[in-house]
């Protein structure tokens, strides 16, 4: 396979274990040291930005606000039956705020396109930190930087591909 036809594979295989998935765990680090994880219901745009709804006062936002951000992701369907070849799941490593500038407004269509029952928070989340307010429930976006792909349908059984963004040729890791 080229490079080429690789960052190819590497990017629908993340964009499709993405779009079939829409729960996500984040885990933060408070100013503690300690972790903390927790689950958010989340969208993605093609630069594999993912936006959530959060409110400010939450122990991760907190957290978020406090440190630089950090945050390491894993995104992958809960209903998998776990049968060998099967598999699939994505973890991500970058950072993450409430979204700012042209995020708020892109981040806010593709939410509600996602959560229509939410449509409304998070327009008036994007409409609120566009005017420099923090609301009670704020748009954030995660921005990843590294990722480690498991998707046995498309790259084999055991398969394990690490690599960052932009996509670039991943490293394959056969466990």
């Amino acid at each position: 396979m080229t490079e080429r036809a690789h960052s190819a594979a590497l990017r629908k295989s993340i964009d499709d274990i993405l779009g079939a998935c829409r729960l996500m765990s984040v885990g933060t680090v408070g100013t503690d040291g300690g972790p903390w994880l927790h689950n958010a219901y989340f969208c993605h745009d093609p630069e594999f930005r993912l936006y959530f709804l959060s409110s400010p006062e939450a122990q991760h936002s907190r957290n978020l606000a406090a440190g630089d951000g950090r945050v390491a992701v894993t995104v992958a369907e809960t209903a998998q039956p776990g049968t060998p070849g099967t598999r699939r799941g994505v973890q991500l490593q970058g950072h993450c705020a409430p979204a700012a500038g042209d995020e708020l407004p892109r981040g806010a269509g593709l939410f509600a396109a996602a959560f229509p029952a939410f449509a409304g928070a998070a327009a008036a989340a994007a409409a609120a930190q566009a005017d420099g307010r923090m609301p009670a429930r704020a748009l954030y976006v995660v921005k990843p930087g590294r990722f480690r792909l498991f998707d046995e349908l498309t790259f084999g059984q055991e398969t394990w591909l690490d690599g960052g963004f932009p996509l670039v040729a991943a490293s394959s890791n056969v466990v």
